[in-house]
């Protein structure tokens, strides 16, 4: 499902140095997660009370043990870890292996293997898909199967996730986790990388605008929120309402004039068609061949 372009935006706004303090209880006393006073360098609107059974409900779309191997960039701005899928606990990931995005990049480290509870996101304003990790409950794997839950990131302090011992073992939680779990993955439309030809492209976008770029402000991970105005109208264009885009901020300058290839989204906001050729300055060869099949 494709989700407001703000939205996702703001949704990974982060603070450092905040300190949380749960009081959780499970609708399973046998998976109870423990009390803690978490300090992960993160800081967010609590979405949904942070019981497992929310966890994995209302938070994630997947759930894998993967070990972290590196890191690439998302936008050729944001690093996210790049992970090796071990095994499929609930949905099946894009690939072997993804990559994985953390509020904080000190909450998983280099070689480790983890009990990772993903939310995907796949979206044409980045060039890569990716996932993304719960920031409050990073579960570490040990050399013996034992699961031990960050929550100090700065000291890197450990600790024994649930109440009861039985839990804080990982074939212990994946059985359970696959026995009243489960994930269909239909969460949302993959991203389009591109499209085999103009004419796929022009037949595709649900709005087709030449803008002129007023302004832009940098946002996080590589997106830029731009100030705009429409110099002329090829495919339906009318976005009275949309009054700010949210775009690859390396794709775009003050002051240039635009080809955009657009789709609406549910709640009446537009996000780029295609991942490629959705953004055309106008000065290009490419314009030009575009401007010919639209018309």
């Amino acid at each position: 499902m494709k989700k407001s372009l703000i939205a996702m935006l703001f949704s990974g706004i982060i603070i450092v140095g905040s300190i949380f303090i749960y009081n959780t209880n499970s609708f399973n006393k046998n998976i109870a997660i423990k009390e803690v006073q978490l300090n992960n360098g993160t800081y967010g609107i609590e979405k949904f009370k942070p019981t497992y059974e929310n966890i994995i409900n209302e938070g994630s779309t997947n759930v894998v043990l993967g070990v972290i191997e590196g890191k690439e960039t998302l936008n050729d701005e944001r690093e996210v870890f790049k992970v090796a899928v071990q095994e499929q606990v609930l949905g099946e990931t894009t690939s072997k292996e993804i990559l994985v995005y953390t509020s904080n990049d000190e909450l998983l480290e280099m070689g480790g293997k983890y009990f990772l509870l993903l939310s995907e996101n796949s979206s044409t304003l980045y060039d890569k898909d990716f996932y993304v990790q719960n920031g409050e409950f990073v579960i570490k794997i040990v050399e013996d199967g034992s699961l031990v839950r960050l929550i100090d990131v700065f000291e890197k302090k450990y600790e024994s996730p649930f109440i009861d011992d039985k839990y804080n073992n990982v074939n212990e939680l994946i059985a359970y986790t696959k026995e009243n779990f489960s994930k269909n993955n239909t969460v949302q439309t993959k991203a389009l990388t591109s499209l085999k030809s103009n004419k796929k492209l022009v037949n595709k976008a649900d709005h087709i605008i030449e803008i002129r770029v007023l302004n832009l402000t940098e946002a996080k991970n590589g997106l830029a929120i731009v100030d705009y105005e429409i110099i002329e109208k090829h495919k339906n264009g009318n976005l009275d309402n949309v009054h700010k885009l949210l775009l690859p901020k390396k794709a775009i300058t003050t002051g240039e004039e635009y080809l955009m290839f657009l789709d609406e989204l549910e709640d009446g906001g537009v996000t780029l068609t295609t991942r490629e050729n959705s953004i055309i300055v106008k000065s290009s060869n490419m314009y030009h061949e575009l401007i010919n099949d639209i018309e």
